[in-house]
């Protein structure tokens, strides 16, 4: 009789916003996650991905995917978590997805929690995200009943003065 096999899990990576965070789950439950500041967060990227593997008794081939944020955010940041993906990506031969920063927010506010703007069926949300020194970097989808995603209505996010 064979053993079963071991749990597929999903890594999830975003370096580039002002702190670092990881996430390690299977579907939609996210099993462990750590923030960690941006500060030195690159060289801590890989450690903290294996320790957060030990701690659920998982190994890196029990990785299904890998999900890394494309921003905007930290150009340097960006470079760190781009890379470690790719690199898990080849080495462990598993598709990689690189949704936008702005994409993954808007997806993940609840209905309840987007305010009055359109209709149920057709809601407007706004993604905002801090670009450091003084400035945020703002875009707009919109989200249909039918859709699962978010669509966005403006091409690219826009970059506001925060005054």
């Amino acid at each position: 009789m064979s053993q079963p096999s071991s749990p597929r899990v999903h890594l999830a990576l975003d370096t580039a916003s002002p702190t670092t965070s990881i996430a390690v789950g299977a579907s939609s439950q996210t099993a462990v996650e750590r923030v960690l500041p941006l500060r030195r967060s690159g060289e801590r990227l890989i450690p903290t991905v294996a320790e957060l593997l030990d701690e659920q008794g998982l190994k890196t081939s029990d990785l299904a995917s890998v999900i890394v944020l494309r921003g905007p955010g930290s150009f340097t940041g960006l470079r760190v978590g781009l890379a470690t993906a790719l690199g898990l990506h080849q080495a462990l031969a598993m598709p990689i997805a690189i949704p936008s920063t702005m994409t993954v927010l808007a997806a993940s506010t609840p209905a309840a929690c987007v305010p009055a703007v359109g209709t149920p069926d057709n809601q407007t949300i706004t993604a905002v995200v801090d670009a450091l020194r003084g400035f945020w970097s703002a875009q707009r989808f919109t989200r249909h009943a039918s859709d699962p995603l978010p669509r966005p209505i403006d091409a690219e996010p826009e970059l506001l003065d925060a005054a």
